[in-house]
């Protein structure tokens, strides 16, 4: 990017601006109703016992507590969820917005 050589068009995230690209717009500011915001986190597989899962859970607890972690994560607009409910509700509003993305796409005129 810093090249000239690839530009960023939009992000596809409904929160503020995006710190680390400064004036870039978000594709619903440009007319496009997608709402798709960058996620970072750590996943396991249906199954998992429940320690294993705790255990990651209490590292990520621990991570969150560091206050540079967290803003270098801010600076790209990373949410950042502890709550089990709410990293649930989080990602089936991701599922919706993952049909309407794909729905947005089928609408695109066929070459």
């Amino acid at each position: 990017m810093q090249s000239g050589q690839l530009r960023i068009l939009a992000y596809f995230d409904d929160s503020k601006e995006l710190e680390a690209f400064p004036g870039l717009k978000s594709a619903i500011d440009q007319g496009f109703d997608v709402n798709y915001p960058v996620v970072t986190g750590l996943f396991a597989p249906a199954g998992t016992p429940p320690e294993v899962l705790q255990f990651w859970s209490d590292q990520v607890g621990r991570a969150m507590e560091d206050k540079e972690f967290v803003t270098k994560l801010s600076h790209v607009g990373t949410p950042v969820f502890q709550d089990l409910g709410k990293i649930r509700s989080f990602w089936k509003t991701m599922q919706e917005n993952t049909r309407n993305l794909v729905a947005l796409a089928e609408k695109r005129p066929k070459d």
